[in-house]
């Protein structure tokens, strides 16, 4: 079970019991690199609609040969089908199409996932099933078991980069209704649950997961530092720069889908004044679409399975979703 089995109250002083990552500080070598990709949506192959040839899991990997990162992170959700729902899918397909995903992010060096709930679709198991093997942590900051004395997950994930944490955090926002086996719990509880627990030398916090504006601006609020908020809803266009929300909030998005992905880079405020600069660092940013073209590793090229959509989801694909990039 990945049920995190420190009491939540108890978390507050475990904080070496959370996995870190260690990256050079950017004073010493050059500018440390984040990539992230959010709402994949089990889209494998050319990603979202029939009718684009964008993304896929194949043109990530061959993206990530090409150009090295110091951290990968995945924001959800990405094991539950956004285009075609989840439960039109037999079991045996969704499983298959899951351990795809998984074993690429393993190969490709993922670092952690930020759980959604929609991931826990059909069951808690059933994701498990997938998602108990390799080194990729899992973290949700406000998934809990049904009596809220645990979080189901890791509820946070440090990357020290010279003597400074950066902290992410990672919530969802709660479905129609909960499981027998876990719960959504309110954000602003989680959040103000937690903060105690961090490190005190954190200068911003990284929000990740699919927000709506009015969760992130209620979060901003309740926020003694900064906030950077990666991910957001499906309707909302991707972000191609950091965008100032509040006074002391960001938020960037990149294509979703598995049609692109998102590169941040950091380096010492002192040396980079036309980034965002927050703290000891300057945060510069950029989305990246991946590619039309053919998959030229064979490492890469590897049979994907083909996902298709029908006449009525396409429709709803171009109206909702496609917008956004055509317009790039």
């Amino acid at each position: 079970m990945y049920i995190w089995q420190i009491p939540f109250v108890a978390v507050f002083f475990l904080i070496g019991c959370t996995h870190q990552d260690v990256v050079k500080s950017p004073s010493e070598a050059k500018p440390v690199k984040l990539r992230f990709q959010n709402m994949v949506g089990l889209e494998l192959s050319t990603a979202g609609c029939s009718i684009l040839d964008f993304g896929g899991l194949d043109r990530l990997c061959e993206y990530a040969l090409e150009r090295s990162t110091d951290i990968f992170f995945q924001v959800g959700p990405a094991f539950s089908r956004i285009i075609a729902p989840t439960e039109n899918v037999d079991g045996d397909t969704l499983r298959k199409h899951r351990a795809i995903l998984w074993d690429e992010w393993s190969r490709q060096g993922v670092s952690f996932y930020a759980v959604s709930v929609l991931d826990l679709v059909p069951s808690l198991v059933e994701f498990e099933s997938v998602a108990r093997n390799g080194n990729i942590k899992l973290i949700s900051t406000n998934l809990v078991t049904p009596d809220k004395a645990r979080t189901l997950f890791e509820p946070y994930y440090i990357v020290t980069v010279g003597d400074k944490p950066l902290v992410f955090l990672s919530f969802t926002e709660p479905t129609a209704s909960d499981a027998a086996s876990w719960l959504v719990e309110d954000i602003s509880i989680s959040f103000k649950k937690i903060l105690p627990a961090l490190p005190k030398e954190t200068e911003v916090y990284h929000v990740t997961g699919s927000l709506s504006a009015s969760t992130r601006k209620k979060l901003a609020l309740l926020s003694d530092k900064p906030i950077i908020f990666v991910g957001g809803k499906l309707t909302e266009q991707n972000t191609v720069s950091i965008v100032r929300e509040s006074a002391n909030s960001y938020w960037i998005k990149c294509p979703d889908l598995g049609r692109g992905l998102g590169e941040i880079e950091l380096v010492p405020a002192k040396d980079n004044k036309d980034g965002v600069v927050l703290g000891r660092f300057s945060y510069g940013y950029q989305a990246v679409l991946l590619p039309r073209r053919a998959i030229n590793s064979p490492l890469c090229a590897r049979l994907i399975p083909k996902q298709t959509v029908t006449a009525e989801e396409r429709k709803t694909c171009i109206s909702d979703v496609v917008r956004c990039d055509e317009k790039k």
